[in-house]
């Protein structure tokens, strides 16, 4: 069995056997490990997350005291996601999206999380292009969504916006990761922007 099948297979078998909704959360534990992105008490944002493997992980960190509002198009199956939790079924271009959050957190988040990608259609231009656009939805969503101070896991597709998108975000955060965690698959071009102590809009 080739490395990357035996690392894909092995996280799959962890996830179920340790009662994870997908491989995915591994991800999140592996930069949460790394950066302690998330805190007790913490008011989290996740966008993106069907079928709930970074809910999972968020509503650990966060504890009784805090709270995690997930956002996805496709239905998330509430069951056995215990704590402070809330689901809206929107899509993360809704026009009302910052307002839906907002009545439901009632405050600005601490962290945002997102894993959003496109539905893949093969075709690498368009693809990336949907997957850069989705990054760029959540940076205008910062301002209203994050506190100052707050944090930010995104993932990002490798391409040539990949330095511009870092530019920005060194101009809204005081620290800027790029992380590719171990769970993340080698010939996957997905890395994760890791950013602490958002400043606010430049």
């Amino acid at each position: 069995m080739k490395l990357e099948i035996a690392k894909k297979e092995y996280y799959r078998k962890l996830s179920k056997r340790e009662g994870f909704r997908s491989r995915a959360a591994y991800k999140l534990i592996q930069i949460q490990l790394k950066h302690k992105i998330m805190k007790k008490g913490d008011k989290i944002v996740d966008l993106g997350c069907s079928p709930g493997g970074w809910v999972q992980v968020a509503l650990k960190e966060v504890g009784g005291k805090g709270k995690v509002i997930g956002v996805d198009i496709k239905t998330l199956n509430l069951e056995n996601l215990e704590g402070n939790f809330i689901f809206l079924k929107k899509n993360v271009y809704d026009k009302d999206l910052e307002e839906e959050i907002l009545k439901n957190l009632q405050e600005k988040a601490d962290v945002i999380l997102s894993d959003l990608s496109p539905n893949i259609s093969g075709v690498w231009e368009l693809d990336y292009q949907k997957q850069t656009d989705m990054v760029l939805r959540v940076m205008e969503l910062l301002p209203k969504l994050l506190r100052k101070g707050g944090r930010l896991v995104l993932k990002s597709f490798q391409g040539e916006e990949l330095k511009n998108i870092e530019r920005d975000l060194k101009g809204k955060f005081e620290k800027v990761f790029i992380e590719k965690p171990p769970a993340s698959r080698k010939e996957s071009s997905e890395v994760y922007f890791v950013c602490i102590n958002y400043i606010g809009p430049t």
